[in-house]
């Protein structure tokens, strides 16, 4: 049994506008399409992270909890996903389950970005945990002019390594983009759609 976790990233208040943005983001491409096990999806927070129950840390809350209540020892694995402040959200649950002795199999990381003071307080980049045993991390180059205000999280390993990254050239490296619609891992195709496969070799 392997259990999912996604968090997607910052948009609009409404949640139906909100799942119409974000409809074929990656995180819920992979959501919508696990079969292997328990699966949650949290839509992510509004864009000033304001409103309670989006702030990014309830997110990241509510899926360390949904792990939790699936976790069975020597019978499940974990893999977390997220997009944008969705990515600083695993990043920390992956901490979280660290401390409960619970391992991440793969975490899939695309873009995260961590604007808020809600995770890894005060405003620090919570390195990978060293429970964390695959990691996928696609990165936007500079390059694309795309979000040049702020910068990436996760760049750092627990033992203050550089995390290993795949840069693409991509406005909308997480969000739907109709150019790049799937994911490899390690060579092993994790997820398809439209007959077109995003190459993570990191």
């Amino acid at each position: 049994m392997i259990i999912f976790g996604g968090v997607d990233g910052t948009g609009v208040w409404n949640n139906d506008k909100y799942a119409k943005t974000f409809e074929y983001s990656f995180v819920r491409i992979l959501y919508n399409s696990w079969t292997a096990g328990p699966r949650n999806y949290e839509r992510g927070p509004v864009t000033a992270d304001n409103k309670l129950s989006d702030y990014t840390y309830f997110s990241a809350l509510r899926t360390y909890r949904h792990v939790l209540s699936n976790w069975k020892a020597s019978e499940s694995a974990v893999f977390l996903a997220g997009y944008s402040r969705g990515g600083a959200a695993v990043i920390e649950v992956a901490k979280w389950l660290k401390n409960k002795g619970i391992p991440v199999e793969c975490l899939i990381l695309f873009d995260p970005v961590d604007r808020t003071g809600q995770m890894g307080l005060p405003w620090k980049d919570t390195p990978i945990a060293d429970t964390v045993k695959t990691i996928v991390y696609a990165k936007r180059m500079k390059s694309a002019k795309s979000r040049e205000s702020f910068g990436n999280c996760g760049l750092r390993m627990w033992n203050s390594e550089r995390t290993p990254y795949k840069e693409f050239w991509l406005n909308e490296i997480s969000r739907g983009c109709t150019r790049c619609r799937g994911v490899v891992i390690l060579g092993t195709e994790l997820w398809k759609a439209d007959g077109v496969s995003l190459l993570v070799d990191c």
